[in-house]
């Protein structure tokens, strides 16, 4: 039972989970920041749009039951711009790692060239 909570506290002490706990309440915060920004200033001009009276707090009634579609309507453009945002980042990490990757390869074949001329020269100085 002892090495299961010490293996327990060292799974805690990982880098890895740091990283994404930091990364989740990153992701959380930035989450909460989109949504005020739709909430405040996409979704009135989307209630002018569509007619739409109460904003946020649109919903319609069927038989008593209450159908906030303002809530999903704002959440779904928070979804969008996050999504957006989320595909350049993503996107532009791999763009830079791939650049990256292709100048590590690069180098390392000018060096392999490099060796080979190193090896040749020594090889001619040998032989005189």
């Amino acid at each position: 039972m002892k090495s299961f909570f010490k293996e327990f506290a060292d799974f805690l002490k990982q880098g890895n989970l740091i990283e994404i706990a930091s990364g989740l309440l990153l992701a959380t915060a930035f989450k909460d920041l989109v949504t005020a920004f739709s909430d405040s200033f996409i979704m009135p001009f989307i209630n002018k749009l569509l007619g739409f009276t109460k904003g946020v707090d649109s919903y319609f009634t069927v038989f008593d039951m209450k159908f906030e579609y303002g809530i999903f309507i704002s959440s779904f453009i928070s979804f969008i711009i996050i999504g957006f945002v989320l595909f350049t980042i993503v996107k532009s990490y791999n763009k830079f790692i791939i650049k990256n990757k292709e100048e590590a390869a690069q180098v390392e074949s000018e060096l392999s060239v490099l060796k080979d001329i190193k090896k040749l020269l020594e090889d001619q100085k040998k032989e005189s």
